[in-house]
């Protein structure tokens, strides 16, 4: 449940970062906010399977299966889905 509220921090930096005016590398890399959706799922992807390699029980090639799959994979795309869309709707009011 952390990765929510985290997602919706970056996600809010990175779009001010992007709107901005002036020239920063987060500006040449993503250059429509439209990608911004994008990158806070392979931020959450990587953090999620990050978090599975300290918190699984598993060893060996399990550890890293289930780590990228069930934790970096299912937790993080759930986490970002609910994060843009709690946003949206946020917005939308």
């Amino acid at each position: 449940l952390i990765l929510i509220p985290f997602t919706w921090v970056v996600g809010k930096f990175i779009k001010k970062a992007v709107v901005s005016s002036n020239s920063n590398i987060l500006k040449r890399i993503i250059k429509e906010t439209q990608s911004i959706t994008g990158v806070l799922y392979l931020i959450d992807v990587i953090l999620g399977f990050l978090l599975g390699l300290l918190y699984s029980s598993q060893d060996g090639w399990k550890l890293f299966f289930e780590a990228f799959l069930l934790y970096g994979f299912i937790h993080g795309a759930v986490c970002c889905f609910i994060a843009t869309k709690l946003y949206d709707k946020v917005r939308e009011e």
